[in-house]
């Protein structure tokens, strides 16, 4: 059955607290941010068995990995105004969806290959009414080349397939944001073979496991 609004509310409400004591926090925890972010997730919570979004369960997994671990990428930096995005292997809306939530200025876009998936985050920028979240249904590599001045990704390929790829869609000094487990040492082998400087690397902990967010710059 899917979670409602009202138990996911106090589970978004408790994980941006939690997100709040630490540096990721760098956007107002406003009303709106907490009311979307739970709609979100109530689509998240009543579309994944059709659409084969995620294996998560209760309110607060959705919350942590679906919503505040979305809203770690700005830790890295808030991106200015009118700044486009490209979110690659979208999936169920992760990063992408509470992104152009906490950023109406950013006009992201989703690519999904997966039909059903892609349906889906065209229901969520529908039904939150997201006019800054488009989709693009497709492969990553179809996309627009130097168009983006960011591009991000959650375990969407390896890093040797993922940086050559973000190289070539980004706009000249842009940038590609992502998520690491605990190593680094092969994202700072790899960035300067294909025209990167890793501008930054942010560790944080998830029950008990070690995280990174990072930003390279073109």
């Amino acid at each position: 059955m899917p979670l409602s609004h009202e138990a996911l509310l106090p589970a978004v409400e408790t994980e941006l607290e939690t997100l709040a004591s630490t540096r990721a926090q760098l956007m107002p925890l406003g009303e709106r941010l907490k009311e979307q972010l739970a709609a979100y997730l109530g689509l998240v919570s009543e579309y994944a068995g059709a659409a084969q979004l995620t294996a998560l369960a209760t309110a607060t997994e959705l919350a942590r990995e679906l919503g505040t671990e979305s809203l770690r990428l700005l830790a890295l930096g808030a991106p200015a105004p009118g700044m486009s995005l490209l979110d690659l292997g979208s999936g169920g809306g992760s990063p992408v969806v509470p992104l152009a939530i906490a950023c109406p200025e950013l006009d992201c876009t989703a690519c999904e290959s997966n039909g059903r998936k892609a349906a889906f985050l065209r229901q969520c920028a529908a039904s939150l009414r997201l006019a800054n979240l488009h989709v693009a249904e497709g492969r990553a590599e179809e996309q627009a080349t130097g168009r983006w001045d960011i591009v991000t990704s959650r375990a969407f390929m390896p890093l040797p397939k993922l940086l050559p790829l973000a190289a070539r869609l980004l706009a000249g000094r842009g940038e590609l944001r992502g998520y690491l487990g605990a190593e680094t040492a092969e994202l700072e082998a790899l960035a300067g073979r294909h025209r990167f400087s890793v501008t930054e690397v942010l560790e944080y902990e998830v029950t008990g496991k070690q995280r990174h967010v990072y930003r390279l710059m073109l």
